[in-house]
């Protein structure tokens, strides 16, 4: 299939293996992600395209929610000699490295862990609520 430029979402590129479309994103802070969608040529969702646009502006606020979440696991696992890490140094640490986005505008969010879990991953759901629920590491 064709690569198509959408309004919002910018170049997107077909993934065979995956049957979705790609692009790539990247964060104020220079972070580079893969959004995928799932959506016929030329025809991305409403949905999709509002909930990408929320999270490119509200990215970092998503990594202090994925703190909330998982901050007192980060703290569990950090040597004792290291600084207790809070909400702000987690947001700090974690970039987004992915997320695929369902016709509703949920998401499922990927994050490199910033070596706060010893180089997992982190995995994450966004809620068309624009919550994140169902945060854990995987790897």
């Amino acid at each position: 299939m064709e690569p198509f430029d959408d309004p919002v979402l910018g170049r997107l590129v077909w993934n065979a293996e995956f049957n979705e479309w790609k692009c790539e994103w990247v964060t104020v802070e220079g972070a580079r992600a893969e959004i995928s969608v799932d959506c016929p040529r030329g025809a991305v969702p409403v949905a999709m395209r509002e909930a990408f646009a929320w999270l490119a502006a509200n990215e970092y606020a998503l990594r202090l929610q994925l703190a909330e979440q998982m901050l007192e696991g980060a703290n569990d696992w950090r040597n004792e000699d290291e600084a207790e890490i809070t909400a702000a140094s987690f947001a700090g640490r974690v970039t987004l490295s992915g997320a695929t986005f369902s016709e509703d505008g949920r998401a499922s969010l990927t994050y490199y862990d910033g070596d706060i879990f010893g180089s997992h991953g982190i995995a994450a759901t966004l809620t068309t609520q624009r919550t994140i629920e169902d945060a854990y590491i995987f790897g």
